[in-house]
């Protein structure tokens, strides 16, 4: 239905189903910063990093609300001394009326998030994610037929069972449960002191381990047994959407001295370095915006011929050249900053579907790096 007189919290909602907060990783932060979820929004402001400057300019611009990829508050505070840079954002933004939130990890992770926008903007074809995922478990629960549906309906509506390209993914099987209730309980069906059997069925489904806590919870709401058996298995394989990173492949192959300097025209970067000989051919490429060098040896196994990234640190670069594996170092900045016009205009579609009328608008700072 119509969004009339949006909030930061009916903003904060449209970016979590973009970017989801089981994504994030354990130690982030994501989500509302400063401000509270009633404030009323009509314009929004999305930049790459809750420095000074966007403060400023969100004040500046009369928004109501600064959406970024970097959290403001990762360590927590002890003083709010307003001669320090960090705290002195926070007044700035109290005092101009501005709330601020922002989407991290769980942005990276993303579909249509950092990486897949990266992996796009450097034209990348049949893309699919990089790293580990999240660890997967299995839930499995007897219930009575006629309430299938109902528990069936509860574990989909908190994303279990997703799998790849599909959602709501279950198995139901039949069978027979046998029960006695004893004195004080407080039984669906049978008496007390009497064994019992009822027909049932043995419902699964696979769940994010992010998401276990919302489907345990999801089950007892809505299973009618006063004390249901439900088990939970723990999985060998990870759920592929929590990967960090993404990997495709180049129309046509080209040397790495020629891709190099493809992707500091691609993504606007004001410089880059890369690790390998310049003669290499790339054909394959593995993409993680931000500090991603990590992901180089879990590029190399996937068949990948280069991985572009930033924030690469010498002892990973020397690691990558004695194992034979080229990387792309275009700066932090540059490889997350392609993000900010997609995230624009994916909220601005998802406001004019809600009929609301907010103005949406980016402001790009420049890399803080100036290359000689």
């Amino acid at each position: 239905g119509a969004l009339a007189g949006a909030t930061t919290g009916d903003i904060l909602d449209l970016v979590e189903r973009l970017a989801p907060p089981s994504l994030a990783e354990e130690w982030d932060r994501c989500g509302l910063q400063v401000g509270e979820r009633r404030s009323p929004v009509s314009k929004l402001l999305i930049a790459l990093s809750p420095t000074l400057r966007a403060a400023e300019e969100a004040v500046k611009r009369k928004a109501d609300l600064l959406i970024t990829h970097h959290p403001l508050l990762l360590a927590p505070l002890q003083v709010l001394d307003f001669s320090k840079t960090n705290t002195k954002i926070i007044a700035t933004l109290i005092k101009g009326g501005v709330d601020h939130l922002c989407a991290h990890t769980n942005l990276d992770k993303a579909e249509g998030g950092v990486n897949d926008c990266l992996a796009a903007s450097l034209g990348l074809l049949d893309i699919k994610p990089l790293g580990v995922g999240e660890h997967l478990r299995k839930v499995v629960v007897t219930l009575p037929a006629e309430h299938l549906d109902l528990v069936r309906d509860a574990l989909k509506g908190v994303g279990a069972g997703s799998i790849g390209p599909y959602k709501g993914c279950s198995f139901a099987s039949s069978g027979e449960g046998f029960f006695t209730p004893l004195e004080g309980s407080a039984a669906y069906i049978g008496e007390v002191g009497q064994e019992a059997s009822v027909n049932e069925v043995r419902l699964e489904a696979i769940v994010p381990e992010s998401l276990l806590d919302g489907a345990i919870k999801a089950l007892l709401t809505t299973h009618p047994y006063e004390r249901p058996a439900i088990d939970i298995y723990e999985l060998l394989n990870r759920d592929e959407r929590g990967a960090l990173g993404r990997i495709g492949a180049l129309k046509a192959k080209v040397s790495l001295a020629v891709f190099a300097e493809r992707v500091k025209a691609l993504l606007n970067a004001t410089g880059v370095r890369y690790v390998g000989d310049g003669e290499h051919s790339v054909e394959r490429v593995a993409v993680c915006g931000g500090s991603g060098a990590d992901l180089w040896r879990e590029a190399q196994k996937r068949g990948a011929d280069a991985l572009v990234t930033g924030d690469v640190k010498y002892h990973t670069a020397l690691d990558a050249a004695e194992g034979g594996f080229a990387i792309i170092d275009a700066g932090h900045h540059s490889t997350e900053a392609i993000v900010l016009e997609p995230l624009a205009k994916a909220l601005s579609a998802e406001l004019s579907a809600l009929d609301a009328n907010l103005e949406v608008e980016v402001f790009l700072e420049n890399d803080p790096f100036v290359f000689l």
